[in-house]
């Protein structure tokens, strides 16, 4: 019967597919019963409205209005998973807060300074959009919001009154503070009556759709989201307070912290959502490539892998992965349809991935249309270096994906996705005539790109320090990696760590390793031989590679100069004194290599880095490097130089060693990863 009473109200809705349909038809009944509540609020505050307060506080009014709009537009946010494959964001921001405030102060009438904010985005978004869809979306979130600040918080003013709340507030005494936190309260619970309706609808609609997917989440998302602005809204009354007892300059002094704390929790939300982000992707990329890899070569097995991993890898977003010779290959969902024809006559064109944020004309588009944030990357053949498809992904419009530096954190990742595909079919290709050396070649190359991408972009340099650092590989792919890990006190993790093997399965091998010390590092942030401990059980759990990793994992706190460490099997390492000119420590192994053997402890080492001290951290390819002669470099000719150029820069020692090795080698060719951390501490 609804299904039935919204075609009629909407009747394109009948050309759409079942799922759009259902979840289309929530909007019209929530609007059909919301517009009377946010008419009926409009109504009951345009009787309660004093123009004359307006006149006479009318700096107040733009003072408020002002504050408003900047709370808003440095909104915080939180991602929540509601199902395997969807993420749901709920963003908020203090501007509800000063509304509460300027409303103890100024009355009801001040409640058109939501109003009017809310019709305004409205207006806005609405001539933006041409998708009716989105157009009945946005209508059934203003009716609910209009009704939210009208309706429901003049009841709840109402109730303030009856408890023996004024206008202005009178201070913060108790029997003040009292009526105006019930209001909260109050409108608090109307809110939630006004959203169930919404909520019951919704997840009927889900449940129709997928009877197997869990409510719970989705209610514990819409609880959040309803309550975690409520938080901030007893802070009005403080502020409305503050101004009444003590005037602008402390109101004005108490919103300035409020500002700064509201920078702080957007950051810290852009922060944590992109870490999480990255370690998903991360996570999911390094399983489609494994699955990829064991794949029987043909491009159905290929399909049916992308048909699996492809939802999971943005959430939430509309991807499509389309080629020129099949024609489009996978998209999720599976009623998406982009237009494929103009956008693959842009990708011909280009060579790495694009960004396009929602206020961004598109290329490819004949006329100015309001669209999702995009990222756009061309599927290049390994072998010709043409375009020969293109990954397309349009995120959700999130706080994340508006921001363009954000976005492009994503091209690696979107890239690599690119780069396993060309692959896949590349191999496929060449199955009967090449087999065994392409796939090996492809691999080789696939997973010297990813291999890049593991690597830090950005070293984190305390100030007071020196670090200089290089990975030199001897093929495409290399067992060598190294990592820099902040924590949130100031300290870094510091790894270095070499595979005892070359090739690819090395290069998997260091991949897999590399991401679970980076795993257990997070949880153990200052024992370093748990972290080993759990990373070598895990390797033989899940890896069976007959393979191993010699590491040197060090915390540094560069307050104190203190570095934890615990030491796999790795090269003893090196502490030189500059006042001293020689060594000042070694930290030799605590304990055998990763992979080994299971219910293996390692201990723990610590060591005092003092200014003007030196730490040199390398792999074997160092002390192994050999000359056309076969005679090795040694570990005595690397102290050596590490005592000369005791007083140089971080980088200027880097030089020294380098430049050493490479003149030791001549023309022979490397034939060992070389990986060299300078850690100099200013004097």
């Amino acid at each position: 019967m609804i299904l039935r009473l919204s075609k009629k109200i909407w009747p394109e809705l009948k050309n759409l597919n079942e799922h759009r349909q259902l979840l289309g038809s929530v909007d019209v009944i929530v609007v059909l019963y919301g517009l009377p509540l946010a008419v009926a609020g409009l109504l009951w505050l345009i009787t309660v409205t004093n123009l004359d307060l307006v006149r006479q506080y009318w700096v107040g009014f733009l003072v408020f209005t002002g504050l408003i709009l900047t709370f808003e537009l440095i909104s915080y946010f939180i991602y929540f998973e509601t199902n395997t494959y969807s993420y749901g964001s709920i963003e908020s921001s203090f501007g509800s807060m000063v509304q509460w405030a300027a409303v103890l102060l100024l009355g009801p009438t001040a409640l058109w300074l939501s109003v009017l904010w809310s019709l305004s985005n409205y207006v806005y978004s609405i001539l933006r959009v041409r998708n009716t869809a989105a157009r009945w979306g946005l209508t059934r979130n203003v009716v609910l919001v209009l009704a939210s600040i009208t309706l429901a918080f003049l009841v709840s003013l109402s109730i303030y009154r009856e408890l023996g709340g004024e206008f202005p507030i009178r201070g913060l005494a108790p029997e003040q503070i009292f009526p105006a936190l019930v209001a909260i309260i109050v409108h608090l619970f109307l809110i939630m009556v006004l959203f169930a309706g919404y909520l019951y609808f919704g997840i009927s609609a889900q449940r129709t759709i997928s009877p197997s997917t869990p409510i719970r989440p989705m209610i514990q998302f819409a609880l959040l989201g309803l309550t975690l602005p409520a938080l901030a809204h007893p802070f009005g009354i403080l502020a409305a307070g503050l101004y009444v007892t003590n005037g602008w300059f402390t109101f004005g002094f108490f919103m300035v912290g409020l500002l700064l704390v509201a920078y702080l929790a957007r950051e810290l939300s852009l922060k944590a959502e992109n870490s999480r982000q990255q370690s998903r992707l991360m996570e999911k990329l390094e399983q489609l490539g494994r699955a990829i890899l064991s794949i029987t070569p043909g491009e159905q097995g290929l399909v049916e892998i992308l048909e699996e991993y492809v939802p999971q890898f943005l959430p939430s977003s509309r991807m499509a992965i389309w080629l020129v010779d099949t024609s489009q290959l996978v998209k999720s969902p599976t009623d998406f349809e982009p237009e494929i024809d103009s956008i693959w006559a842009y990708v011909i064109g280009i060579k790495k991935a694009e960004a396009f944020q929602e206020n961004h004309a598109l290329p490819w588009a004949t006329q100015p249309t309001r669209h999702r944030p995009i990222i756009l990357a061309p599927i290049v053949d390994v072998e010709a270096k043409v375009s020969i498809g293109f990954i397309y992904s349009e995120l959700p419009n999130r706080p994340l994906s508006r921001n363009e530096k954000e976005l492009e954190r994503l091209f690696p990742f979107v890239q690599a996705l690119a780069a396993q595909v060309a692959s896949a079919l590349n191999q496929a290709i060449m199955y009967h005539d090449r087999l065994e050396f392409q796939r090996k070649s492809q691999e080789l190359e696939f997973a010297g790109r990813i291999q890049s991408s593991f690597l830090p972009d950005d070293i984190p340099v305390p100030e007071g320090w020196e670090f200089a650092v290089t990975l030199l590989p001897a093929r495409e792919t290399y067992g060598d990696y190294f990592d820099f890990m902040p924590f949130s006190d100031g300290r870094i993790g510091i790894l270095i760590a070499d595979v005892t093997d070359k090739g690819l399965g090395a290069a998997l091998y260091m991949a897999l390793s590399r991401t679970l010390i980076r795993t257990f590092a997070q949880e153990y942030d200052d024992q370093p031989e748990l972290v080993f401990f759990f990373t070598n059980e895990r390797l033989l759990v899940d890896a069976r590679a007959n393979l191993f990793v010699t590491a040197f994992y060090g915390i540094l706190n560069p307050q104190t100069g203190e570095l934890i460490y615990s030491n796999a099997g790795h090269n003893q390492q090196y502490v030189f004194n500059k006042q001293n000119g020689a060594i000042k420590d070694i930290l030799p192994p605590t304990g055998m290599p990763l992979g080994v053997e299971e219910n293996t402890l390692w201990g723990q080492g610590s060591v005092q880095i003092e200014p003007g001290d030196v730490i040199i951290l390398f792999t074997d390819g160092i002390p192994d490097s050999q000359n056309e002669a076969g005679e090795f470099f040694e570990e005595k000719r690397l102290v050596d130089i590490g005592i000369k150029s005791l007083g140089l820069s971080a980088q200027d020692t880097q030089a020294a060693i380098l430049s050493e090795i490479q003149t030791h080698m001549g023309e022979a060719p490397q034939f060992d990863d070389i990986t060299l951390i300078i850690l100099a501490r200013n004097a």
